[in-house]
């Protein structure tokens, strides 16, 4: 395979992979385990100011992402000469491509909709 198709392969299920995970925690029902609801945080949410994080896809997938870089794969690793700098750049690159999708798929219509049938 040529070289830049496994990494671009690595990079798009990096991000599908802290996706999925932030939004498990953040958004959905299985999530509620780890942090309560908004109206009653419990748990890990519950701690003041950090609890906020995770509640938040964009900023969960930040710290899934570090974690993720640092110790499973790093999609930048190839082109920058220190891990610490591939860390950073995979953790903040994340955080966006989440926060992009997040919005993307909040804001589009519901195709379960059934009040419109």
């Amino acid at each position: 395979m040529d070289l830049f198709l496994i990494t671009l392969l690595k990079g798009v299920f990096f991000f599908l992979a802290v996706f999925g995970a932030a939004n498990a925690i953040a958004v959905l029902k299985i999530g509620e385990l780890v942090r309560g609801t908004c109206e009653v945080p419990r748990r890990l949410g519950a701690i003041p100011y950090f609890g906020k994080m995770f509640f938040c896809p964009a900023c969960i997938g930040f710290w899934i992402a570090l974690a993720m870089s640092a110790w499973v794969v790093s999609p930048t690793a190839e082109f920058l000469e220190q891990k610490w700098q591939s860390i950073i750049v995979d953790a903040l690159s994340a955080s966006g491509v989440i926060w992009l999708i997040h919005v993307w798929w909040r804001t589009r219509p519901d195709p379960f909709d059934l009040k419109k049938m």
